[in-house]
């Protein structure tokens, strides 16, 4: 039960860290805005561009989280949990090229490692354009973690059905399942 507890926390930050590069408009993490530099003899110049800091902050939780989800299922040792971080590390698979070009390499257990040298120097439109939009492998990544946590909320539910006599469990509630949808 603490295993789907830990499976159930994880996945929803993973969904949370995907939304927020999945977030869209002038607030957004790739919204343009002013940045003021200075070269090594002191000159500010300020142009529009990216929040490369701001960025990396996120996608550097997103890949925390997406290894704590990827570590939590590890744990429950149930098929559905693990066909649904297999999906996440399918979809990562698929977008290994993508992923590799903005400095984020897929380890052999299906966790991943963000290089931050690499990262800074990425194309941030390219970054954009792997976290942002339907379809993207955010988007993805976001819908996977949804259906991750559905499945470990009701694994949680399913564990607690039986008392150690084989009668119902009081923590059992069928009808949750039914109730989320009104």
């Amino acid at each position: 039960s603490k295993a789907y507890a830990k499976a159930q926390t994880t996945s929803d930050a993973l969904k949370d860290s995907a939304d927020a590069l999945l977030e869209t408009g002038e607030e957004s993490l790739f919204a343009l805005k002013e940045i003021t530099t200075k070269d090594e003899s002191g000159v500010e110049k300020t142009i529009r561009g990216y929040d490369v800091e701001s960025i990396y902050k996120a996608v550097s939780g997103f890949v925390n989280n997406y290894n704590a989800t990827i570590n939590a299922v590890g744990d429950t040792e149930n098929s559905t949990l693990e066909n649904r971080a297999k999906a996440l590390v399918n979809d990562s698979i698929t977008n290994m090229k993508s992923l590799k070009s903005v400095g984020i390499t897929l380890n052999e257990n299906g966790t991943m490692t963000l290089d931050k040298d690499t990262f800074e120097k990425a194309d941030m439109g390219n970054v954009k354009k792997l976290f942002q939009g339907v379809g993207s492998y955010g988007y993805h990544i976001s819908a996977g973690a949804s259906l991750l946590n559905f499945a470990a909320q009701n694994a949680a539910n399913t564990t607690k059905a039986y008392t150690s006599s084989g009668q119902y469990s009081a923590n059992f509630n069928s009808g949750n399942l039914f109730e989320s949808w009104f």
